[in-house]
């Protein structure tokens, strides 16, 4: 039988494997998972929101996660242009 560090270690390397593989998650190695008795919380960055919530619902589609605690922070990167209806709050 295994323990619950051993299923939580093996739950987040699942996690990891579908982070990689989710094709609307541009970088995955930049969000770092760890697992605790099922619940998996994310961290780091993404260039937009819809990629953090892409990286969520990919952590909660990995078996072993019971919950998500999605603690990705949004940063504007050179990835991407501000949108047109943002652009003029920027400068101010």
């Amino acid at each position: 039988m295994k323990t619950t560090v051993d299923q939580d270690l093996n739950t987040r390397r699942l996690v990891e494997h579908e982070l990689t593989w989710c094709p609307q998650v541009t970088d995955a190695a930049q969000i770092g998972v760890a697992i605790h008795h099922g619940v998996a919380t994310l961290t780091g960055t993404v260039p937009t929101y819809s990629q953090k919530v892409e990286a969520g619902k990919a952590a909660l589609r990995t078996r072993g996660v019971t919950a998500l605690a999605n603690d990705i922070d949004v940063v504007w990167g050179s990835r991407m242009t501000m949108p047109p209806s943002l652009s003029g709050y920027a400068t101010h």
